[in-house]
C-alpha cells in the first residue's frame, strides 16, 4: 500500500495515493475497531457499523469524490494519479454526522446522507 498523510490545497490533514488507480481498484481496505455509533474520525462500513482506520481517518469529503467505500473497501470510482488526495462523498454511506461542517467544494453544510444539493 503506498499511501501517505499530508495536508491538501485547503490546509487540511488528508491521504494521498503515491501510486496510480485505475476506475474499480481496490485501493485499501479499511481495518480497526468496529463501532455502533459513529465519532469524528469513524467511517460507516454498514448499518450500525462504523470503523476506525488508521488511514480511514485521513479520508476528507468531496462533492467530486475518487473513492468509493463499498463495506471495508475503498475504491476507485475514477482513474487517480499518483500524489493524488483521496476523497469520498460523505452523504453517499454517512448518516447523519458527528460533526457536520461546511463544504470546502460547495460551500454547503453538510450533515450526512440526508443532505440534498
Amino acid at each position: 500500500m503506498r499511501l501517505s498523510v499530508g495536508k491538501n490545497d485547503n490546509g487540511v490533514l488528508g491521504l494521498f495515493t503515491s501510486k496510480a488507480h485505475v476506475t474499480g481498484d481496490v485501493i485499501f481496505e479499511l481495518k480497526g475497531d468496529v463501532l455502533k455509533r459513529p465519532t469524528q474520525t469513524s467511517v460507516k462500513i454498514g448499518p450500525g457499523k462504523h470503523i476506525v482506520d488508521l488511514y480511514g481517518i485521513f479520508l476528507n469529503h468531496s462533492c467530486n469524490p475518487n473513492v468509493r467505500i463499498i463495506g471495508q473497501r475503498v475504491c476507485a470510482v475514477k482513474d487517480i494519479f499518483p500524489k493524488t488526495e483521496l476523497c469520498f462523498d460523505y452523504r453517499a454511506t454517512e448518516g447523519k454526522l458527528h460533526s457536520p461542517f461546511t463544504c470546502f467544494c460547495c460551500g454547503n453544510y453538510i450533515t450526512g446522507e440526508e443532505d440534498e444539493t
